[in-house]
């Protein structure tokens, strides 16, 4: 196993580099860290290519104005990879549907899972994802839309059946060039009227998608400075601008309730950085990352926080706006081994595996390998072998019996037995 591992997996010098490269996109340091943590989970190598971060822009409807937003995006066939790896794909099959007027309308997937009495479905309607211009279709999309429809429909179908890894990751087939545009606000049409543009409908005429027309920051700016020179501010904006300073005035106090509409939230996090505390305030916050919905928090306390990257840490509080205003933080850091297995792997005594597949090269974390399926007992598991083994494991069939020792990691998708010495066993 590569040593001097430290950011999820990866050691400072990539993390650099990545960061320089491939990374450079990142709109923050978060995102730079929720990038590197799905690929660390996924087991692919951003430097090989094999997982990318896209920019889009996205509407902030709080304050009007386009923002950046990064999209994590992985070839359909890294979708593929990842179901297999989890031992539980059993097949895959898609398909495409036409209309009375022998027009592409959508296609369909199902993937299927050992541990599944049904396989997850989805479908992928043509007019939500087909790019066009001037109500034609472009690219792949004019010359190839069944494939490019049904990567849509299949990678919708994994995010499904394998939720708990692939949450939040896409094929690029999927995004368009802008993520999608919220309804105009009144707001929007009143900066419209002011500056002598007609209301847009905020949809294209030939494909139904978003428009891709925006007020530029001129526009913006202009709106914002004639309300400024024509307006003197009502008792209405003096009580607001008032209640403002008032709330930046008692900024070091924490409202651990989160508002009336807050939600409760109870769950296991993954930090993203260190935890920091605000300098001019009692307050302490962490930026963390929810595998399962793939959000990412800012998690905020009174009380001081004391956590590291990639230490897990279980939280309890208030919810608003993905802050969560918390009442409890527990550093669980990284997972230790529970069950005696484990440790006895760990010690060195031989565990007794038949493969359960071709043995297949790959990468993991930035470190060749060479992997397979594999059946402990009534237990499926993940073998991988590195460096010396390799050679001797390409050399392994399916339906073999071999013993190993190594080391058992954990994941959510089942275990991975990282092999240190290797030898097939007598038939």
């Amino acid at each position: 196993m590569a040593k001097g591992k430290d950011t999820f997996g990866f050691s400072a010098e990539q993390v650099k580099l990545i960061k320089e490269t491939v990374g450079k996109d990142a709109v923050n340091e978060a995102e730079l860290h929720k990038y590197l943590y799905r690929a660390s989970k996924l087991g692919l190598d951003p430097i090989d290519g094999g997982i990318h971060l896209l920019t889009r822009n996205q509407k902030n409807y709080d304050t009007g104005k386009w923002e950046k937003k990064n999209v994590i995006v992985i070839g359909i066939d890294g979708f593929r990879a990842v179901a297999d790896m989890s031992g539980k794909l059993t097949g895959i099959k898609r398909g495409t549907m036409y209309n009375e007027k022998g027009q592409l309308t959508r296609a369909w997937a199902e993937v299927f899972r050992n541990d599944w009495d049904h396989p997850a479905y989805e479908e992928a309607p043509f007019r939500e994802f087909c790019q066009a211009k001037d109500g034609r279709a472009t690219g792949l999309w004019a010359s190839k839309p069944e494939t490019m429809l049904k990567k849509c429909a299949e990678a919708a179908a994994h995010r499904m059946a394998f939720a708990s890894m692939l949450a939040g990751v896409y094929v690029e087939e999927e995004i368009t060039e802008e993520i999608e545009k919220p309804a105009e606000t009144p707001a929007d049409r009143k900066d419209k009227k002011a500056n002598g543009s007609k209301p847009d409908s905020g949809k294209s005429q030939q494909t139904g998608q978003p428009s891709d027309s925006k007020p530029s920051e001129t526009q913006q700016t202009t709106t914002s400075k004639a309300k400024e020179d024509n307006q003197q501010p009502s008792q209405e904006d003096k009580s607001q601008q008032e209640n403002k300073a008032s709330a930046t005035k008692n900024s070091q106090e924490i409202d651990q309730s989160g508002g009336s509409d807050a939600k409760p939230f109870n769950g296991e996090l993954v930090a993203l950085q260190d935890s920091m505390k605000k300098e001019d305030a009692e307050v302490w916050g962490v930026t963390a990352f929810d595998v399962k919905s793939d959000n990412t928090y800012l998690v905020v306390s009174q009380k001081e926080i004391s956590v590291k990257a990639n230490d897990q840490i279980k939280v309890e509080g208030q919810l608003k706006d993905n802050r969560i205003y918390a009442t409890l933080i527990e550093n669980l850091g990284k997972k230790e081994e529970t069950k005696e297995e484990n440790k006895e792997a760990s010690d060195g005594t031989s565990l007794e595996i038949v493969l359960a597949s071709i043995p297949t090269a790959g990468t993991r974390q930035g470190q060749n390998l060479v992997w397979a399926r594999g059946q402990k007992g009534e237990e499926s598991v993940i073998i991988a072998a590195y460096d010396e083994n390799i050679e001797a494991f390409q050399k392994l069939n399916e339906g073999d019996n071999i013993k190993v020792t190594g080391e058992i990691e954990e994941t959510q998708n089942g275990n991975i037995v990282h092999i240190k010495t290797l030898e097939k066993a007598a038939a």
